[in-house]
This record gives C-alpha cells, sequence and structure tokens, in this order.
C-alpha cells in the first residue's frame, strides 16, 4: 500500500495523472485490508489527479470521500484540507459553493487554533471575497492573515499573501476594476513596505502606476513609477551576473506604463544632469544592456566616440561604473 501511494504521488510530479489514478486506486483497495491507516490523503491525492483530467464529478467524490474518512478517524486537519480542495474544485463550477467551503475550512482552523492553517484559509477566503466585489471585507481577510503569519514568523507565508494581493490587484485591473484595484493595490503597497519586501514592493508601485494612468492621474503615476523605478535600481545591484542583471532590469522596466514626454529640451538637461543629448542616448543604452560595441551600432558612431561619451557622462554625474550610469538612468527616468 505504501508503494503505491509514493509511486502515485511521484507520478503526480511528473504529471502523468493516468498513473497517478491506478496506484491510488491499488492503494485504497488495499486499505480495505488494513486497519487504522488514514484513507483521507489517498482519497485526496487521486481526487488532485481527476480534478486536473478535469472529471469533475470523479473529483468531487474522491474529496467528499476524504472528507468523511477524516471526519470519521477524527482527523482535523485531514478535514481542513479536503475543505480547501472542494472550495478550489468549485471555484471552477460554483463559486458561491467554493466560497462557503473556504469558511468552512476558515472556521474549523479557528476552532482548531491553528494559525497557519487559519491564515492559509483566510487568504484563499479573501481572494474568494475579493472576487465576488467585497473588496474591503476581502482586504481585511488578507491582513489578518499576514498578522497571523507575521506572529508565527513565517516568512513564507507573509510572501505568498502579499503576491497574492499584489496578482489580484493585477488581476482587477485587466478587468477595468480600476478604483478596486488601486484599493488592493495600495493595501499591498503598505503590506511590502511594513514589512520590507522590495521584489514584491517594486511592482506593487508599477501597477499602481498603471491604474493611476489609466485613471489619469498623472501626477501619481510619476509618483509610483519613480519608486518602482529606485527599487529596480537597487534590486540589480545585488544581482552579480550581467546576463540576469541585464534581464531582470529591461523586463522590469517593460511592466512600467510609459510616461509623457517632458515638456522641453532644457527640462531634459536639468533632469539629466548636464548631459547633451548624445549623452543621454548613449546612457539609455548603457542602461538597457548595451556593450560599447552595440552601443556604437545602434548609434551609428564609432567604438572609441562612445568610451569618449561614456567618460564625459561619468565626469558630469560623479560615478565611476556602468552600474551606477544604469542606476542613475533608471531613477531619473532616462532608461
Amino acid at each position: 500500500m505504501e508503494y503505491e501511494q509514493r509511486a502515485g504521488e511521484r507520478a503526480l510530479t511528473l504529471y502523468a495523472q493516468h498513473a497517478a489514478i491506478d496506484h491510488f486506486t491499488h492503494a485504497l483497495s488495499a486499505l480495505h485490508h488494513l486497519s487504522g491507516v488514514p484513507a483521507s490523503p489517498i482519497y485526496c491525492l487521486r481526487g488532485q489527479a481527476y480534478e486536473t483530467l478535469g472529471e469533475f464529478e470523479r473529483a468531487l467524490s474522491d474529496y467528499e470521500h476524504a472528507l468523511e474518512a477524516a471526519n470519521a478517524a477524527h482527523d482535523r486537519q485531514g478535514e481542513w484540507q479536503s475543505m480547501m480542495a472542494l472550495g478550489f474544485l468549485w471555484t471552477g463550477r460554483d463559486y458561491e459553493q467554493a466560497g462557503e467551503w473556504f469558511r468552512r475550512a476558515s472556521d474549523l482552523a479557528e476552532k482548531l487554533a491553528d494559525p497557519t492553517l487559519r491564515a492559509r484559509s483566510l487568504n484563499r477566503l479573501g481572494n474568494w471575497l475579493v472576487n465576488t466585489g467585497r473588496t474591503e471585507e476581502g482586504l481585511e481577510a488578507h491582513q489578518e492573515a499576514l498578522h497571523l503569519f507575521e506572529t508565527q514568523q513565517n516568512t513564507q507565508g507573509m510572501a505568498e499573501t502579499l503576491d497574492l494581493l499584489a496578482l489580484k490587484g493585477e488581476a482587477l485591473i485587466a478587468l477595468k476594476r480600476l478604483e478596486e484595484a488601486a484599493l488592493v493595490l495600495e493595501d499591498a503597497k503598505l503590506g511590502a513596505e511594513q514589512r520590507q519586501a522590495p521584489s514584491v514592493l517594486w511592482r506593487v508601485h508599477g501597477a499602481l502606476g498603471q491604474v493611476y494612468h489609466l485613471l489619469k492621474r498623472e501626477e501619481q503615476v510619476q509618483r509610483e513609477c519613480s519608486a518602482s523605478r529606485e527599487i529596480i535600481a537597487k534590486l540589480a545591484e545585488t544581482i552579480d551576473q550581467t546576463y540576469l542583471r541585464e534581464h531582470f532590469v529591461q523586463a522590469a522596466l517593460q511592466t512600467l506604463p510609459s510616461e509623457k514626454p517632458l515638456p522641453s529640451r532644457r527640462a531634459m538637461v536639468e533632469k539629466s544632469g548636464g548631459l547633451t543629448e548624445r549623452e543621454i542616448e548613449v546612457l539609455r543604452a548603457v542602461a538597457q544592456g548595451l556593450t560599447d560595441i552595440q552601443v556604437a551600432e545602434q548609434l551609428v558612431i564609432s567604438h572609441r566616440t562612445v568610451h569618449s561619451h561614456l567618460n564625459s557622462i561619468y565626469s558630469k554625474l560623479g560615478i565611476t561604473s556602468r552600474s551606477a550610469a544604469t542606476r542613475y538612468a533608471i531613477e531619473h527616468d532616462l532608461a
């Protein structure tokens, strides 16, 4: 029986759902001849395989059997796991049913006085509430989950909660529910700032920039994008490998909304620390991760001229390296 269960679990990790189902079915068959061995986990695993294959009724049957088996064995954590599985399953069929299962799982976790299970339940319930238009209630659930993870010093749980809020905000933008998106993302920003989570915070600032751009609040767009660029620059400095650093910077900057052009050449000169237009072009190319040779090819100038422009840029800006030049470009919206 143990062999069949382990083989089924391995098949699941390899996305071999049919093989996993066969192994779990053999394991469940063997359980009929044994006593004291919990069946709930195996039913849950087979239900997961059926769910992945899109076989709703069979997945539902297994999850319900898992819940019954856990209840009979007084396995309260098994009950919680089955309720959560049922909630996820129903999200694709009946969203009200899904919410009911998430509520039941949350209530059970509270009775068990298990803060980790309670926090995970609250995150799923909060997600459900936001999706059904009850944004403020959903945010309260997420905040409670964050607090519980924090008291447990569960950094992974805190990061997952903040990521979930950021993703939810991005999803609301796609749905054009902009005011709700702003509310969710401002909440995520506060949480990320308080918990010093820059890897989430730059995304949240950028997403807020998109929201405010769509809402035509340009002053807030500038503020959020500037904050995002500053964090991106700081994070880039922590990446040792040149290729990875340049790839991160380019990919991150592409997520930000395009900004309105500055009103005059004088404004550009003031913004760029006194650099000439050609020097700004060189700086922008360097910030994009181009080598001196690539910059020369792009601007149709010689390699020696690029080197000369870089020396002038370093002198005017008081810097000594390409990474510092990249950071300056990002922080001053020149990338």
